[in-house]
């Protein structure tokens, strides 16, 4: 899928919400938050949001919801390298 400059400034605006409610241990409120936002994308940038979960969620050391997270990534994008490689790294 390729995204349009419109779909990648979307990403970019919800990704910057999502970064300013971050807060340590409140991985949960991310989740909800994250997919109840995430209907205001166009499908073919829901894995970047999701990734950028996956990833909050290894910062947090919540390895299982990480795990669980990267994996729906490469459901969604089995194609992009980087939700591969960053799973790759926490199994490590």
């Amino acid at each position: 899928m390729n995204e349009t400059t419109n779909s990648k400034h979307k990403y970019k605006q919800l990704a910057r919400e999502l970064k300013e409610a971050e807060k340590p241990g409140c991985l949960e409120d991310m989740i909800k938050q994250v997919f109840t936002s995430i209907v205001r994308l166009p499908k073919k940038v829901h894995w970047r949001i999701v990734l950028d979960l996956a990833d909050f969620a290894k910062r947090e050391s919540r390895f299982t919801e990480a795990k669980m997270l990267f994996k729906l990534v490469a459901y969604l994008q089995p194609y992009a390298y980087q939700g591969w490689l960053e799973f790759a790294k926490m199994e490590e």
